[in-house]
């Protein structure tokens, strides 16, 4: 679909944002390559088996609600972010950073 905008389309500063369903290193790769950027939930079992992130038991039991944790693939230039919410919720991006809101 990305690859046949119109012209005029493909040279806007376009960001998409997906739901853990469609967020995958791949699609953020392939944004990456033509020129956009993508954020989105992402499910464990699509980061990659080398993240750090990945392990289970990556938050303590001292930490609370809103600790976080990041990763970054340099390769690709997609940081991962996962965070303490009722459970752990991880987020994929190539255009966002990680700057915690205040609270």
């Amino acid at each position: 679909m990305i690859d046949e905008f119109s012209p005029d389309v493909s040279r806007l500063p376009l960001k998409f944002y997906f739901d853990n369903l469609f967020t995958g290193f791949n699609i953020l790769h392939y944004l990456k390559q033509r020129g956009y950027d993508g954020t989105g939930t992402i499910r464990d079992n699509r980061i990659p088996k080398s993240c750090p992130l990945l392990a289970k038991n990556i938050f303590s039991k001292s930490q609370k609600r809103g600790d976080f944790i990041s990763a970054i693939d340099k390769e690709d230039g997609i940081i991962i972010v996962k965070w303490l919410d009722n459970n752990a919720v991880s987020v994929a991006s190539t255009c966002h950073g990680v700057t915690p809101l205040p609270k």
